[in-house]
């Protein structure tokens, strides 16, 4: 079944995913958004490595058997290789694939995307304080077993509580060079302004002056001279560069909790603690050496715990302007769409991510206007978050169950 929509142009698929995607033309989508099967099975090592010396031999579909998380099949490996070359030739030249993956099973997924040509570009994490621990109980599982003390265990486990997930950030490789790629495909950059986490409030930012004296702003120069060297001045409400961590509000309390509220401001004399040249990009002193500036300026002037210099999100309203913070939660009841099938089941999905987080990756991988692919739709929170930002989207989903709650999304935000 496909099904078309437009303002933007919303296409949906239910069927296999790499069914459909060898139905698509090359070069014909902006960047890959998805939420995929982590694989969150218990084979032992020997099964992973047949995977990966199948992969490697060219069997590129292979998935081993088993089950994955909740004893569901679909969950039983990470996509294998085809399913990621694919995607890469329905992507343009430098365009960018933003990939979920679970804690114990990101490796397979990059090892996956690096088999398929992908080039690995980075590692974002989404911290989340929601997360329930999954742990044995050491002491009980002792206290079991004939002559042994467990009460020397009181308090051990097996594992931590689940509070991040990986997003791998790969691109397909590039026409030549970045500049090439951009003016043929229009890919190969991230929006970095439009991602951007502004400063507590959205207070200006001070630059600080330049000053024609010993203590320069320069962009490098060590000679004292102003040749190439850059004025900098004023104020500038752009914001931070945007982090590769993602917080919820729970997680950036925490921290803000330990480290309590600061002030950003003028830089201090002997504040310098890095192994870099003491106030770097601050030129003053002398020929040959760097010296911290004591009239360095307001470096942003807001005061906030240390979750402001990080990328967090609220969750907002549907239809909503999201805000450049990635302050995001598990996704709200309100954003878990569900109906009751004819046979009386209950039909819902068990890994929502928020939108908020989703919106943010579609504008930092996506040119505006551009097309976003998820081959792994689910309940469609990628579908929803593209068109939420004014982008057009492919979605495939292979379980017909899952199509309705698609259009549930679809119908509030159109």
């Amino acid at each position: 079944m496909e099904t078309v929509t437009s303002k933007p142009e919303v296409v949906l698929h239910n069927d296999d995913c790499l069914a459909v995607l060898r139905t698509l033309p090359d070069n014909s989508v902006h960047a890959v958004i998805t939420d995929p099967p982590y694989g969150l099975s218990d084979l032992p090592a020997g099964k992973v490595a047949e995977a990966l010396t199948r992969w490697l031999s060219g069997d590129t579909e292979y998935i081993p058997d088993g089950k994955g998380m909740m004893g569901h099949e679909w969950d039983r490996f990470v996509p294998p290789p085809a399913v990621w070359a694919e995607c890469l030739r329905v992507l343009k030249p430098g365009g960018h694939l933003a990939v979920f993956a679970g804690t114990r099973t990101v490796d397979l997924m990059a090892m996956s995307l690096r088999l398929a040509g992908a080039e690995i570009r980075d590692q974002l994490s989404w911290i989340n304080g929601s997360g329930m621990p999954k742990s044995l109980n050491v002491e009980k599982a002792l206290a079991k077993q004939e002559d042994v003390d467990s009460s020397s265990w009181k308090g051990f486990g097996t594992g931590l509580k689940p509070s991040t997930e990986p997003i791998v950030l790969a691109r397909k490789p590039l026409d030549k060079t970045v500049a090439n790629t951009i003016r043929k495909h229009g890919t190969g950059a991230l929006n970095i302004d439009a991602s951007r986490v502004p400063a507590a409030g959205g207070r200006p930012r001070r630059v600080g002056d330049y000053k024609d004296t010993d203590n320069h702003t320069y962009s490098g120069r060590m000679d004292g001279s102003l040749k190439g060297g850059s004025k900098a001045e004023g104020v500038t409400t752009e914001g931070r560069w945007p982090a590769n961590i993602l917080l919820d509000p729970s997680a950036a309390q925490i921290m803000d909790d330990q480290r309590g509220i600061r002030t950003s401001g003028k830089a201090k004399e002997g504040g310098h603690t890095r192994n870099t040249p003491p106030g770097e990009g601050v030129y003053g002193g002398g020929k040959d050496f760097w010296s911290k500036s004591v009239d360095a300026g307001t470096l942003y002037g807001d005061s906030g715990g240390v979750s402001r210099y990080f990328n967090v999100m609220e969750p907002d309203a549907v239809g909503g302007v999201p805000s450049t913070f990635i302050y995001a939660s598990k996704a709200p009841r309100s954003e878990r769409p569900e109906y009751v099938h004819e046979d009386g089941e209950r039909v819902w999905h068990s890994t929502v991510k928020p939108l908020t987080v989703m919106r943010w990756l579609c504008t930092l991988i996506c040119p505006p206007g551009g097309t976003v692919l998820e081959p792994f739709a689910g309940s469609g929170t990628t579908v929803e978050a593209a068109v939420l930002g004014g982008f057009n989207v492919i979605g495939i989903e292979e379980n017909d169950r899952y199509i309705p709650l698609i259009e549930q999304r679809l119908e509030r935000v159109r």
